[in-house]
């Protein structure tokens, strides 16, 4: 039976990547800061609410997400959802294999100009760690 098939099943169709599912049309940009659709902003607020690390290095503020290279897509995302922020990786440390998602600098500071007033009203936790980010690293980050 020339021609037929195998018998074997089409492979499934990938589902979109998520940046394809959320064209440019959803955002505008202004001074360094992208004003996104709600679904995106949504995004970035809660993945800083839920991994990011609010801290710096004694002369620059910073806020980093570090995932699982599985993740490798999200923090792709991110990096293109805030402008300035940068991704690292991926990094093989003992049996742990990540990305590190940095913003830092005027970015950093563009960054939670849009996003401060968001981060503080869902956790309170964050809310304190920015405090203590901008009580050390303030007039670097032009708030206070």
């Amino acid at each position: 039976m020339a021609g037929k098939a195998s018998g074997a099943t089409p492979p499934t169709p990938r589902p979109p990547r998520v940046q394809d599912a959320h064209p440019a049309e959803c955002f505008t940009v202004t001074k360094n800061v992208k004003h996104l659709g709600p679904f995106d902003r949504g995004l970035v607020v809660g993945l800083v609410v839920g991994e990011g690390s609010f801290t710096g290095d004694g002369k620059q503020a910073q806020l980093a997400i570090s995932m699982n290279v599985r993740h490798e897509q999200l923090l792709r995302l991110l990096a293109e959802l805030v402008p300035g922020s940068k991704l690292y990786g991926p990094y093989h440390h003992a049996s742990r294999h990540f990305y590190r998602w940095m913003v830092r600098g005027p970015a950093l500071a563009d960054f939670l100009s849009e996003y401060e007033e968001d981060l503080r009203r869902v956790d309170r936790h964050v809310a304190g760690r920015i405090d203590e980010m901008q009580e050390r690293y303030g007039p670097q980050l032009r708030i206070r």
